[in-house]
């Protein structure tokens, strides 16, 4: 009976030597199927010309081979992040009302990338047009007429 118990205890080892195995197999599949999920990202600060952070800028970025289009806000310390970027050429767009817009063409993103792309905004020059129509007012001078007599005391 000791030898049919051991035998039992060999084989009740195996299968828990094999389980463990087949465990870290999964789990090493796993994170080589979340490794290999063909994704990058954009991030980066939108500052202006003397390099104070700008919050609350409308940050566009468009798949120029998809036209897929996302947008994020600046946060208060001026950064934006896009996670989860298919690879592919995009164009970031940065708006913020009294700046220039700055839009970057190009951005190439592959798998795994973590590209920082910071933007500096410049102040919009102010123009204001002004439009002054004044009209004289019609005189005919091709013919003359008395309207009123002016005497002597008027004088």
């Amino acid at each position: 009976m000791t030898t049919h118990r051991t035998a039992h205890a060999r084989t009740a080892a195996s299968a828990l030597v094999l389980l463990i195995v087949a465990i870290a197999l999964v789990m090493g599949a796993g994170g080589a199927v979340r490794a290999q999920s063909g994704t990058g990202q954009i991030s980066g600060t939108v500052r202006d010309q003397q390099g104070g952070v700008l919050p609350g800028v409308t940050v566009m970025l468009r798949n120029q081979d998809t036209g897929v289009a996302r947008s994020a806000v600046t946060e208060a310390d001026g950064r934006f992040h896009f996670p989860a970027l298919a690879p592919g050429l995009y164009t970031l767009r940065s708006e913020l009302s009294g700046f220039s817009t700055i839009e970057v063409r190009d951005l190439t993103m592959t798998i795994g990338l973590e590209l920082k792309q910071d933007l500096a905004m410049k102040l919009q020059s102010v123009s204001e047009t002004v439009t002054v129509k004044g009209e004289a007012p019609v005189v005919d001078t091709s013919k003359s007429e008395v309207s009123a007599v002016v005497t002597q005391q008027q004088i």
